[in-house]
Parts: structure tokens; sequence; C-alpha cells
């Protein structure tokens, strides 16, 4: 007997269980067993799923070795199998590379049926502008479409969208025009999204994340679109990671130029893509599409600016009472590539319970705690080009600075990767000299500086002379 069948008995034994105990809840019962039932069910669509993937794996292997004809793979595994001719789990390098494709194309091509349609366009919407997009066969899959499209006369949705404003091939006309027929259509992003939700493997393609930035940018109401964007938890989650962080930035870019809150851009932008500390985080992998790589860095850049200068006025501003050293080095924040707080945990939770909620988003990501819990001091550990600065919050330290080529450079990294440090006294090597602006050393390795009279001038002078800044 069959999971379901048992659950079904089950049901109607707590029915006649009612009749012997009174206090037996039926509602309750049968609630629980339906529960179980959805349950089952899930379980026994996935094994479904998993026994087609290896049947259909077994399928390719044969094929590709020869023992098995495309005339004689089964019309559901056909179709089965165009959706997955970009799965490198059944075969890597992934069919859609592979010179014997050709073959399944021409033969589909030659046995045509409608139910063909829908996963080639949803196989080229995952690979638009990305590398396999770029393959001989990918070319063929493009050819398929446009010839058949045109003929079609079903009920989906985005096919019939797709027969007024063709797949665009070449330029980006025809994504504008989706664009633009969505917005005229749908009044609203979301509204759109709800009506074709039932479609998720397209919204969630790479041709898609092109018609959404369209959408955005052409939008008239921009800043309402994107405040809705950037803030909902119902965000696409694009199925390549490469195509997500391009889309995500240039919501970033957007958001930015139309002065949506900073706060929410910089949440945004942690969830979507990460801290921009992490540049690898923020590359792009596949060499298709290396021309948006400015503008992912762009993006990045963006949040990373203001990032370094929120810490930095937090460090002076609220941690230290220090208005002199802010206004000093809170313009350099532009310059600077990642900026660390230094702090016990204690006393950075109860400086942040007298502010917004927001700023621990960025800061847990920016504090490296000091596991003394007797040591109370702070610092701020400031990277810019190939330096590491080190500014001790208590008056009468030195700031000091040392260059990729002096080992607390390495030191201080590997503290940074870590987040943790037993005291602040491991930030300081005390043996190096103070850097003289009258005496010029090249190659700078490592120096320190003395917050003495007038010594804004001489940093600014060393920053510009040794770090280029």
């Amino acid at each position: 007997m069959k999971c379901l069948d048992v659950m079904l008995s089950i049901k109607n034994q707590a029915r006649i269980c009612l009749h012997f105990n009174k206090n037996f809840n039926e509602r309750s019962a049968v609630y629980n067993i339906q529960k179980i039932q959805r349950l089952l069910l899930n379980n026994e669509q996935a094994n479904i799923q998993e026994s087609r993937f290896d049947t259909l794996k077994n399928i390719i292997e044969n094929y590709i070795s020869g023992k098995l004809s495309v005339n004689k793979i089964p019309k559901l595994y056909l179709k089965y199998l165009i959706y997955h001719l970009d799965n490198i789990e059944l075969l890597n390098p992934p069919l859609i590379e592979n010179s014997r494709t050709i073959e399944i194309l021409q033969y589909i091509d030659d046995h045509w049926h409608s139910a063909y349609l829908y996963p080639l366009i949803k196989l080229y919407f995952r690979n638009y502008r990305i590398s396999y997009g770029l393959t001989n066969n990918a070319r063929i899959i493009k050819s398929i479409i446009s010839k058949y499209l045109p003929k079609y006369n079903g009920k989906n949705e985005i096919l019939k969208i797709l027969q007024k404003y063709p797949i665009d091939f070449n330029q980006n006309t025809g994504i504008e025009n989706i664009a633009i027929y969505i917005i005229n259509n749908y009044h609203g992003l979301y509204n759109m999204l709800e009506s074709i939700s039932k479609y998720k493997d397209l919204i969630c393609s790479s041709y898609f994340g092109f018609i959404l930035i369209s959408i955005l940018k052409l939008s008239q109401n921009k800043n309402e679109i994107l405040n809705e964007y950037i803030t909902t938890s119902n965000k696409i989650n694009f199925s390549h990671n490469d195509i997500h962080k391009i889309v995500s930035s240039e919501i970033i870019i957007l958001a930015k130029n139309v002065g949506i809150d900073n706060n929410k851009i910089t949440s945004f932008a942690f969830n979507e893509i990460g801290d921009p500390g992490h540049i690898s985080k923020w590359q792009i992998i596949d060499n298709a599409l290396s021309t948006y790589k400015e503008i992912v860095n762009q993006a990045r850049i963006i949040i990373a600016n203001y990032i370094n200068s929120e810490v930095i006025d937090f460090f002076f501003s609220k941690a230290v009472m220090d208005p002199e050293r802010k206004a000093f080095w809170y313009p350099y924040s532009k310059k600077m590539q990642n900026v660390w707080i230094v702090a016990n945990r204690n006393l950075i939770n109860n400086i942040i319970s007298f502010e917004n909620n927001e700023i621990l988003a960025w800061l847990t990501n920016r504090h490296i705690k000091i596991q003394n819990n007797f040591e109370d001091g702070l610092a701020l550990i400031m990277e810019i080009n190939n330096y590491i600065i080190v500014e001790v919050a208590k008056q009468g330290n030195a700031c000091y600075i040392y260059s990729k080529n002096h080992y607390y450079y390495l030191k201080i990294f590997e503290i940074i990767e870590k987040r943790k440090i037993y005291s602040i006294s491991y930030l300081k090597d005390t043996s190096i000299p103070v850097i003289k602006i009258y005496y010029f050393t090249p190659n700078l390795v490592a120096g320190k500086l003395i917050h003495s009279l007038g010594w804004q001038e001489k940093f600014k002078n060393i920053l510009n002379t040794y770090i280029g800044v």
C-alpha cells in the first residue's frame, strides 16, 4: 500500500475513533493528517523528479557514447533534455557546448512539436549574454525560436508578449520594447511580477534581468519603484550569479541617482551581493559579461564610500569625541578601500544602543573585537592604496603607517581576516621611525606620525607624497 493510501486509511480510522472517545478532537486529527499527506505528496513528487533526472543522465551518457541515437529518445525526455542542455550536473562541460548537440537540435527542428518551444525559450533566456549563449549551438537555438515563435497559438502569456515584441538577438530594442509594454500594461512592477509569477524560470533568467533593468530605467516613477524593490523581501533571485550582481549594481546606481536613503541602498547591497570590502564578492566571473565589470565596480565604490564615511563619522563622533581628527580624515574616506573599528564588543554595543539599528548592518562587518575584556581602547584601521594606517583613539598615541612591504601590513590583514585581536598594542610597531616631511625617503616602508601642533598640514603632505592621496 502507498504512503498516501495509508494516510487515507488513518484518516477514516480517526473518524471511527470519535464514536468511542468523546474527547477525541476530529478536526485537529484530520488537519494534522492532511498536513502529513501534503508532505508525503511533496516527497513523492521530489522522488519522481530525481528518478527522471537520473534517467535523463543515463540517456545523455548513452547518446554521447554512441549507444543511443536521437530518434530513440522518448519525446517526454527530449523536451526535458532541451531544458537541461546547459546543466553541468548532467554533463560537464554541458551539452550546449558539445558538437553532437547539433544532431539533437536538427532533429527537434525536423520533428517539431509546440511543446519544445517553451523549454527552448527558457534555455535561451537563462543563457542570454553569458558564455553558453555564445556557442554555435546557442545560435541554432535562436534560429529555431525565431522560426516557430511567430506560429505559436497557445495560452502562455509570456510567449504571447514575445510574439508582439520578438526576442532581440543583436540589440537592446527588443528588451526595451518588452519593458515599455510591461510598464504600460501592468501598472507597476509588482503587479507584473504577480501576473507572471507562474513563469518563475523566465523571471529568474538572464534575459529578464536585462528587461528589469530597462523597466527601472524607463519608468517615470523611478523613485517609487526602486524604493519598493530594494525594501521588499520579494526580490528576484536570478539563476546566474553574475547577472544577479549586474542587476543589483544597476539598481544601486539608479537608487543613488534618484536620492533614495543611503541606509536602504546599503542594506540592499549587503543582502544581494555582500560587503563591498570583500572585492571577490563583487567580481564578474563570466568573460562574456566582462563589459559589465565597471558597472558592478561603480556600485561597489558607491557602497564602500558610504560605509567608509559612516565608520569614520561613527568613530570620531560617537566612539571618540575628536572633531579635529574627524574633520581631517573624513574627506579621505572616498579614497579608502576599507575602514575597520577595533574595539571591545561591550563598548560598541553600548554606543549602538543609543543609535539607529541600521548601523549594525555595516558596523558588524567593520568591527574587530578586542578579546581582552579589561581593555577599553579604540583604534581605527584605514586601507589606502597599498598602505595601512592605524589611528589610536587615546590621545598621546602616534598614527602608524605600514606599506605592503612591512611585516605589520600582513600581520594586520591576518587580524582583519579573523576579526579579533587581543590588544590594540598588537597594531603598534613602536620601533619604526617618525616620518619627517623634510627628509624624503623613497619607497616608504613604515613610519609614524605625531599629532603635534599643526599636525594636519604635515599629515596632508605625507599622505600626498608617499601614498598619493
